[in-house]
């Protein structure tokens, strides 16, 4: 994906920047729905499991085409897939501008899903194509800034924007710069020129048919979700359980990310110097307690518990990705990527809160989170299975 001839990573930093924006808007619209949970909610007379179920359809739709987007990228460069990602998820981010019931806010949402999901493999393989390999680590450093920027912008733009329009507006006005994004990035982006090549992975069979792949489905998608799905559901429960205002909510979940972007740089130190199953195995076990604290605590051990939560999950991912690089060969890690990650986004970002949205309507989203930490404890059993590591 890379040549000996790519430019240094300071001559390749503006078009570095360049992918990062464009996945940020891949990414901000994804974390922008957990706020705007609370008005559309409402306004569509949903329940909280209908609520969820709206991420589910986010993920089934996001999933599906991560997995087949190598279909698309034999056809196209890779630069121009993932501009047509930005482009098309903001015509579907468009369409939110005609909502308005459950069922069309489901297959608007579905459609960005199908377009968002798009992105990752095709802007991956362009973010290679900009820098040398030595430099790899710091595009990638840069890269990762997006959902942990995202994830800290998103609360704060959904309080200031709904002061000023309703959230189909907050939606459709992303939408606008994400497809204006995506066209800018297609005429003049760098990068992604090369056509993925070779047929389809003759290991799929072989590597499904290993138990330690579908251990990586459990750790990956409960990182995922440990990321994702409190964030998702936070406003939500702390809105309606807590009775914390919403102004109030979205600051908290703000505050809770401020600090993942240095984790994130962090982490990779820490992983280097404890061993990848040890950095897991601790992440599990706090993580899990932390979520106990959620789903248990209230006033300031309560907001402690969430910003404490937040950072554990920008620690696990250098972990948990240097742990499935050491558990299969490098000739295996490309398939195996694509085989795991689809199922983990639709454990994380769909499965996860769509429990949660349940345990809502029960009554207790509290009863959610703890489940989430009994999930953590019981992937440490998984953990020990991952033989084949040196971590």
């Amino acid at each position: 994906m890379h040549t000996s001839s790519s430019p240094s990573f300071s001559k390749a930093f503006p078009w570095v920047l360049f992918v990062t924006l464009i996945f940020f808007i891949n990414y901000l619209p994804r974390s922008l729905v957990s706020p705007l949970l609370v008005p559309m909610e409402a306004e569509l007379n949903m329940s909280h499991s209908q609520a969820t179920g709206l991420l589910l359809l986010l993920s089934a739709g996001f999933s599906v085409s991560m997995a087949l987007s190598s279909v698309l990228s034999r056809v196209l460069a890779h630069r121009t897939v993932a501009a047509l990602s930005a482009v098309a998820g903001g015509l579907a981010l468009g369409t939110f501008a005609f909502v308005e019931t459950r069922v069309q806010a489901g297959a608007a949402i579905l459609c960005f899903g199908l377009s968002a999901g798009l992105y990752f493999p095709s802007g991956m393989a362009t973010l290679a194509s900009l820098v040398r390999h030595k430099d790899w680590g710091k595009a990638i450093a840069v890269h990762e800034l997006a959902p942990n920027v995202s994830f800290i912008a998103a609360p704060l733009i959904a309080s200031l924007a709904l002061a000023f329009m309703s959230w189909r507006e907050v939606l459709c006005l992303t939408g606008a710069v994400s497809f204006v994004l995506g066209l800018m990035f297609l005429f003049f982006g760098r990068g992604g020129e090369k056509q993925r090549e070779g047929n389809l992975p003759v290991s799929c069979r072989s590597l499904l048919a290993r138990p330690r792949l579908w251990l990586f489905v459990v750790l990956i998608g409960l990182s995922i979700g440990g990321e994702y799905a409190p964030f998702s559901v936070l406003p939500l429960y702390l809105v309606n359980e807590k009775g914390i205002p919403f102004d109030t909510t979205n600051s908290i979940l703000s505050a809770s990310r401020l600090a993942c972007p240095f984790v994130v740089l962090a982490a990779g130190i820490v992983a280097d110097r404890l061993g990848t199953k040890t950095a897991v195995r601790l992440y599990l076990i706090f993580h899990g307690v932390m979520l106990f604290g959620v789903g248990l605590a209230s006033g300031m051990l309560l907001t402690g518990s969430i910003i404490m939560q937040a950072l554990l999950t920008a620690f696990v991912f250098p972990a948990v990705f240097k742990l499935l690089a050491e558990a299969f060969t490098p000739a295996e890690q490309a398939t195996a990527m694509s085989l795991i990650m689809p199922m983990a986004a639709v454990l994380g970002t769909g499965i996860i809160p769509a429990i949660l949205g349940m345990c809502g309507d029960a009554g207790s989203f509290g009863a959610g989170f703890i489940a989430m930490g009994l999930m953590n404890f019981a992937a440490l059993g998984a953990l020990v299975k991952t033989a084949g590591s040196k971590g």
